[in-house]
């Protein structure tokens, strides 16, 4: 009685899952509607759906894919479908479920990259998985600084601008329902927003919510068309006493025009000018592209103002948390163009994310989201992938030390000839982890002729094993030779250790969840009774192959599953000679040689003299954000004699050297004014005839 009892959930579980597999597909547009729906059986054939999931993992993150075969619509039986596959284009969401009814979650989530126009003639839809959503969108800023604890930047990382607002006026007349006249006049000429000569004051139709202004980019081409006048936005425009505002504006000094840019908040009344900045531009009527980032920190904002791909701003706004409002356009001085108000949205949901205590402070350059997140995980020596949910910017995203199911308790895969034994492997093969096997590795840039920028690295170890393969290897990352040294070692780490990664196939996963017994899922119509156990990429799994030595746990790094078959193809991680303290560690020092180098390169002294008794205006650029910048002024001999420093037109020698001249050999350190990227301008003006010299170093990247 007891040995009949234990059977019985094995029995459920092969009853389940006896049946073949099948999965079914929605397609649904950047709107969220539904435009298509495939079954297994489309084309009348088995393997119409096939996908494959992976988990991220140290030296390792190649994204899921997904391919759906379509009929060929010159086929008079599939001429009605013609229309619905039109109606599929690129960029769509996909969502695969293994029930017709799509109840509950899905398989796999993934994003159309390809259409049969692609294909050279093959009818298929394919496309990545739902992480395409974080490789795309709206990079990270050129020098963009995150800091903060890793976990919590990480989650960030999971959200990018989606516009709820943008005009590029191409019409020949007319605001249209979108905008709202305050005061003076506007039109629209040759396509570009133009403002009137009085008092213009412009509003967006809509008001946007402070959840919406609290993590928000504007973007918009301007160009000034008057001197000694401000073009303002607001952001928002709550009311006359709540509010804030960028300005622009074209100044005249004597012969001379600068542009300078000006962050305002009024709150409760109370305006103050938060900061100002004189840009590198001078001229009228030409065209730049302004972006503007609102970010809520507590109950403050910062806000970061970008011209031409260069950060011109980077303040607080104090005590503006909770504004909510219109965008305002003010001031007869610019036209407009390409307006847009983007709030960051979340493209995957927080799943399981592990506490951490490690924080960082790091510089990114127009990196994707993605690359910044695996820029963190590596730097933890984490793993992640996603469970797939219904509906856009609900799948989640599991960060954690190890990631996946553990069944080695339960669960062993034998490479075995018994084709009646539950947990058989087939198909084992060895291979090479990546790339062309190599134990010299020849290592450059974008030219293989700047020797500055060229290395050559070798796997002495590796030699013993398979002699001298020497190979050539280019990454765009190589700026010197430290950085190529690092690089190549990395590059060749990988390839010089011969067969180190598995693949096989289980060829039927409702044997192998037999040795797991547990109640599956049953589906009866549209309806789905229940969960299936299945095996998922990032899972670890005891494997027996005695031919080749191999008796180990092994991780899931892909896993791929067809309509029709309950076999499944995996892929197995790097076994254990690369460890992934080994890439933690050339993940490490690759990042530390870049730094190496943007100091070595930005750190250099910057020196310029004054002699005599007419002030000097020197233009300085700064290539990204630093920690301080050094400023030493000295003079041979100062006879008496003083000066002041002015930064991008205010007077900072007080701020900067704790008094209103510098009479003597002084030093500051400078957080606040030139560590800002950008162009900046410097002038010293002398109370009377002196020969002073001025040298500035950057300190450490962020």
């Amino acid at each position: 009685m007891h040995s009949h009892s234990t059977r019985i959930p094995s029995l459920i579980v092969i009853l389940l899952v006896m049946l073949m597999p099948d999965y079914f597909a929605k397609i649904v547009n950047l709107a969220g509607t539904t435009v298509a729906r495939f079954s297994p059986a489309y084309d009348g054939g088995v393997g119409a759906i096939e996908f494959t999931e992976t988990a991220f993992i140290n030296g390792q993150s190649e994204l899921g894919s997904f391919a759906i075969d379509l009929n060929r619509v010159t086929d008079p039986a599939y001429r009605y479908q013609i229309n619905l596959q039109n109606a599929i284009d690129r960029e769509m969401r996909c969502e695969i479920y293994d029930n017709p009814g799509f109840h509950g979650d899905p398989v796999f989530t993934g994003v159309i990259t390809e259409l049969p126009d692609d294909l050279e003639g093959r009818m298929q839809v394919r496309g990545v998985d739902i992480r395409r959503r974080l490789e795309t969108g709206f990079k990270l800023r050129r020098y963009h600084q995150l800091t903060g604890n890793a976990a919590t930047v990480a989650e960030v990382l999971l959200s990018n601008y989606e516009s709820v607002f943008k005009d590029n006026f191409n019409r020949t007349s007319g605001l249209g329902a979108n905008w709202t006249v305050v005061s003076g006049s506007w039109a629209i000429s040759n396509n570009i927003l133009v403002p009137g000569v009085g008092t213009e004051q412009l509003d967006t139709a809509a008001s946007y919510t402070a959840n919406q202004w609290g993590n928000l980019r504007f973007s918009g081409d301007y160009r000034t068309i008057y001197q000694n006048n401000t073009g303002w936005l607001y952001l928002p425009y709550v009311d006359a006493n709540n509010y804030i505002r960028v300005g622009v504006a074209q100044r005249a000094a004597g012969t001379d025009t600068y542009e300078s840019v000006i962050l305002g908040i009024n709150v409760g009344g109370v305006y103050t000018t938060v900061a100002t900045r004189v840009t590198s531009f001078q001229e009228l009527n030409e065209w730049r592209h302004l972006d503007i980032y609102s970010t809520v920190s507590g109950s403050d904002r910062v806000i970061v103002v970008v011209i031409n791909h260069t950060e011109m701003l980077y303040a607080t706004a104090t005590g503006t948390a909770t504004f909510a409002g219109v965008l305002r356009i003010e001031g007869t001085v610019a036209q407009w163009d390409n307006i847009m108000i983007a709030p960051a949205v979340a493209k995957l949901a927080t799943g399981t994310f592990d506490a951490t205590t490690e924080t960082i402070d790091q510089i990114f350059n127009s990196d994707s989201r993605l690359n910044a997140f695996q820029w963190i995980q590596n730097k933890l020596g984490w793993e992640s992938r996603v469970n797939p949910k219904a509906g856009a910017g609900n799948d989640q995203m599991d960060f954690q030390a190890s990631i996946g199911t553990d069944w080695s308790r339960v669960l062993t895969l034998k490479a075995t000839e018994d084709k009646d034994d539950p947990c058989r492997i087939t198909n084992l093969q060895r291979h090479r982890a990546t790339g062309d096997l190599a134990t010299v590795l020849q290592t450059y840039g974008q030219s293989a002729d700047d020797t500055t920028a060229n290395f050559a690295s070798y796997g002495l170890d590796a030699m013993d094993d398979y002699g001298v393969i020497e190979d050539e290897y280019s990454d765009p990352r190589v700026v010197d030779s430290g950085t190529a040294k690092v690089i190549g070692d990395n590059e060749l780490a990988r390839r010089s250790g011969g067969d180190v990664s598995l693949t096989g196939t289980i060829e039927d996963e409702s044997h192998f969840f037999e040795q797991a017994p547990m109640i599956g899922s049953l589906t009866i119509g549209d309806a789905v009774i229940g969960g299936r156990n299945r095996l998922r990429a990032g899972d670890s799994i005891p494997l027996v192959w005695y031919d080749r030595n191999v008796n180990q746990t092994v991780q899931v790094v892909a896993l791929t599953r067809k309509s029709g078959s309950n076999a499944i193809d995996l892929v197995f991680d790097y076994f254990p000679w690369r460890r992934k303290s080994l890439v933690k560690q050339l993940e490490t020092s690759l990042r530390d040689a870049m730094r190496a180098f943007n100091q070595k390169l930005d750190s250099r002294d910057f020196v310029f003299s004054l002699s005599g008794t007419t002030a000097a205006t020197i233009p300085f650029a700064t290539r990204g954000f630093y920690k301080v910048m050094h400023i030493r002024i000295t003079s041979a001999s100062w006879g008496g004699q003083t000066v002041t420093v002015t930064i991008d037109g205010t007077d900072r020698t007080t701020a900067l050297f704790g008094a209103a001249t510098v009479g003597a050999n002084a030093s500051a350190d400078d957080t606040a004014y030139l560590v800002l990227s950008g162009d900046h301008l410097i002038t010293l003006t002398p109370s009377g005839t002196v020969a002073v010299t001025v040298s500035l170093s950057a300190g450490m990247l962020g």
